[in-house]
């Protein structure tokens, strides 16, 4: 299971209106080059793998998007989510690859924003003819009120 970790800025261009969930795509990618979670904020400071091998540079589009406001929740948590999410390997290896990367497409353009990276502690390599799934079963993050 993947864990988020916000990219400093996406937290106000969420709450400002320059990244919008209802309208925005989000997509994710595959990256070696670890994130500067306070310096980074464009796709372009941190490049993603090369397409190839199963994988296309940019990454793939989330599907299945949600940002609804959790049943029973008496502090009001917010959860966006997606369907979970792979790659397979077909024709070599994809990788290696240590963080998954999300990034609102369009919504800074030319320059897509950083919104959020998972770190799964060392590189990955998948190898042709397996998969690598990104699982979200307690959503990719939360907005909550802090009292």
């Amino acid at each position: 299971m993947a864990v988020f970790q916000f990219f400093d800025r996406a937290i106000g261009r969420l709450m400002d209106g320059t990244i919008q969930i209802g309208t925005h795509q989000f997509w994710a990618y595959l990256t070696n080059n670890a994130p500067d979670r306070f310096n980074h904020q464009y796709r372009s400071d941190l490049p993603g793998l090369s397409t190839g091998n199963g994988y296309v540079a940019g990454g793939q589009q989330l599907t299945g998007l949600t940002f609804q406001m959790l049943p029973g929740s008496p502090q009001g948590i917010w959860r966006f989510d997606s369907n979970n999410f792979s790659w397979t390997a077909s024709g070599g290896n994809i990788g290696p690859f240590r963080w998954t990367v999300i990034y609102a497409k369009g919504a800074g353009s030319p320059n897509d924003y950083l919104v959020c990276y998972a770190d799964y502690g060392a590189s990955i390599t998948v190898t042709s003819g397996n998969s690598f799934t990104v699982l979200t079963p307690t959503g990719i993050f939360d907005v909550r009120q802090v009292a």
